[in-house]
């Protein structure tokens, strides 16, 4: 079922195609559903996710977060550091990075403390611009650094 974010009386929730709401508007903010899930904010301003049905299945204990791509999401936690969690909940790969964007493709960009970028794969392994420019061509073999 595809769902759209709805916002009533300044809280969001979720509505069906028809315009019935079928899961409550209880939610600061909340975006769209992603390898079914959702990004909630609460009103704490933390954020977590639900499931379809509307259920919290990640507890809104992050102070931000992307939606998720390839059954990923990054998250920061509350030094500021980013990571990334799996569709349960698991934190995959530490908080630890500056930056970080979503997996496009097996791999995401990240940013060190010293500023520097990288691309990691979904254990959280650097991987090499080799490895980055046959992806772009298509050749793609592994590159772990």
């Amino acid at each position: 079922m595809k769902l759209q974010s709805v916002r009533r009386q300044g809280l969001v929730g979720f509505a069906d195609k028809a315009g019935q709401i079928v899961i409550p508007c209880r939610w600061r903010d909340a975006r769209g559903f992603h390898c079914g899930r959702a990004w909630v904010r609460d009103e704490r301003g933390l954020y977590g996710f639900i499931d379809e049905a509307g259920t919290l299945v990640i507890p809104c204990v992050w102070q931000r977060v992307y939606s998720f791509s390839e059954d990923l999401a990054a998250v920061q936690d509350s030094s500021g550091k980013w990571g990334y969690i799996d569709k349960g909940g698991s934190l995959v790969i530490p908080c630890r990075w500056t930056s970080a964007r979503s997996f496009t493709r097996g791999t995401a960009a990240v940013e060190d403390a010293a500023g520097a970028f990288h691309h990691i794969d979904s254990q959280g392994n650097r991987k090499s611009l080799s490895f980055l420019r046959r992806l772009l061509d298509g050749s793609g073999r592994d590159g772990t650094e």
